[in-house]
């Protein structure tokens, strides 16, 4: 009998079952393929346009917005194949006015987002900031804001959200055009207290970027480009001279880059905490960057192009930021006259190591998602879509990308998309099924050559642990006693375990991992990879 830690009980028994794996010729169901693992689409009947998606609960979990005539918050787990349902859903936005937004990090049970409704007419927004929990949903409450925070400005001009990688604080950042106001509000994660505020003389807000501990903040308001520190104050700020979209900020604050027309300038943290000029890279005249992503150091930064005058030609970039060299680019153009294509997104993992860009496209072959591995210089993926990227996410480990996806061109009208979830077929071990209490726990394991696998489930280890004749390390600890299971290979190395989860809401919330250890050439492999499931 397989028993897991939990949060609150410290232990729930399991029971063993055989894993049954079916196949779905609309997408990948190997999950060491690439492909299309899952895909969630609103209908005519109930429209949304997706706006705005995050990774949460280290890639287990999708959380994203939908707006249109029934817009709504949706949470999704990132394991099934197939067209799936929502794990939960809150549509309750009556009078909202434009796209809510959304943000999330590690912690499943706090998902942020932001919304703007009508008020007191459409030409006014009040702007409310929730946190939703999903593990508390299901244990049986409802899925609704656990605590809301209204910024206290009417505007009207979009809303921007980001939150630290903890979930410890979140901020929001709104502007009005007509007053020439923007408003940034800091909040606990835990109970949307404000925590600081800061209003500024710029307006209409561009884009947002925040290092992963909110030790600083970047804006665009209008021609200007302002820095705040945790406690919002300014330690850098300029005037541009033209607005831009393109901004984004390394994690650890050291770098700052930020686009205009054909060109993107390269900062760096100074020791006043101010920012100096290191590079001005240059392009065509006609050209405009669009939207940049940094690694958390830095050390790497992606970046896209767009050509304002064919409309249809785009350029991804992606670039080492120590030594300021470009690595790798690559250009698609349409025809004259054509669709518009337009780099939507761009994102970069918190290594450094891959890069994802998303784009419009024009429907014809060239992918609307690429992903890039630096070390290569080139491509690891790409996908061609039957319509163009709205919104997109890289999970941290940059082997899962979330895509909001119109069903038609962007230039097309059209009130209905989806999100899809992509995955490259690398991690070697996967959830491959939704986690649910009275339901299964699958999991997948990958070595070539192996005969046989062990599926080791239990606690994490506070460190790597090795052993003689064995290669890799083990992350579960060994001191809990976890369980160990053992079940045969096939020809192709892969090997498969499914087991009941108890239906008991101690499960939801307990933190358990799952590990594989192969046997090749007679040795114990232990895989590089290390799940965390989310039960819900």
């Amino acid at each position: 009998m397989l028993r897991l830690p939990t949060r609150r009980e410290g232990l729930a028994a399991l029971v063993l079952c055989v894993f049954a794996h079916s196949a779905d010729a609309q997408f990948q169901t190997d999950p060491f393929h690439a492909g299309l693992r899952s895909t969630h689409a609103s209908s005519a009947a109930h429209a949304w346009l997706p706006q705005s998606v995050d990774f949460a609960a280290g890639g287990e979990l999708v959380w994203a917005a939908g707006a249109g005539s029934t817009p709504e918050l949706l949470v999704m787990s990132s394991a099934p194949s197939g067209a799936i349902a929502p794990e939960f859903v809150d549509g309750a936005f009556v009078g909202v006015s434009g796209p809510p937004v959304v943000a999330s990090a590690k912690r499943a049970e706090r998902l942020f987002s932001a919304a703007q409704f009508v008020a007191p007419d459409a030409a006014h927004k009040r702007t409310v900031v929730s946190a939703h929990d999903p593990l508390a949903a299901a244990a049986g409450a409802p899925f609704a804001p656990r605590w809301t925070h209204d910024v206290g400005l009417l505007v009207n001009g979009p809303v921007k959200i980001a939150c630290d990688s903890d979930a410890t604080r979140v901020l929001v950042a709104v502007s009005d055009a007509n007053t020439g106001v923007a408003r940034i509000d800091w909040l606990d994660g835990a109970n949307g207290a404000l925590l600081a505020r800061v209003d500024v003389a710029h307006s209409p807000l561009r884009a947002l970027t925040a290092a992963r501990d909110l030790s600083r903040v970047a804006v665009t308001l209008g021609t200007w480009l302002c820095v705040f520190d945790a406690n919002g104050v300014v330690v850098h700020q300029e005037n541009l001279g033209a607005a831009t979209y393109a901004l984004a900020l390394s994690g650890d604050a050291s770098r700052l880059v930020v686009g205009a027309q054909n060109t993107l300038r390269v900062l760096a943290r100074a020791p006043n905490s101010s920012y100096t000029i290191l590079k001005t890279i240059t392009s065509a005249p006609s050209e405009l960057a669009t939207r940049v992503a940094l690694s958390d150091d830095g050390g790497t930064f992606a970046v896209s192009w767009w050509n304002s005058i064919s409309a249809s030609s785009i350029r991804f970039e992606l670039w080492d930021g120590a030594a300021l060299v470009r690595t790798w680019f690559a250009v698609q153009s349409g025809p004259a006259g054509g669709l518009q294509n337009y780099p939507e997104a761009v994102a970069v993992t918190p290594d450094g190591r891959r890069a994802a860009f998303g784009a419009w496209g024009v429907l014809d072959s060239q992918p609307e998602v690429v992903l890039v591995d630096t070390t290569l210089a080139a491509p690891v993926a790409s996908f061609d879509l039957p319509g163009s990227v709205l919104a997109l996410a890289l999970d941290d480990g940059g082997t899962r990308i979330a895509v909001g996806m119109k069903h038609v061109h962007a230039n097309q009208f059209g009130a209905t998309g989806e999100f899809r979830v992509y995955d490259t077929g690398e991690r070697d071990l996967q959830v491959v099924g939704a986690p649910r209490l009275g339901g299964s726990l699958e999991v997948a394991a990958h070595h070539a050559g192996s005969t046989s696998t062990l599926f080791v489930v239990g606690p994490l280890a506070s460190g790597a642990q090795t052993f003689p004749n064995t290669t890799g390390t083990l992350w579960i600890d060994r001191k809990a006693r976890p369980s160990v299971f053992a079940r045969p290979s096939d020809g192709h190395g892969n090997a498969w375990l499914s087991t009941p989860l108890a239906n008991s809401a101690a499960l939801i919330g307990s933190t358990f991992a799952v590990q594989a250890a192969a046997r090749a050439g007679g040795k114990l492999h232990f895989s590089a990879s290390v799940a965390v499931p989310v039960v819900l």
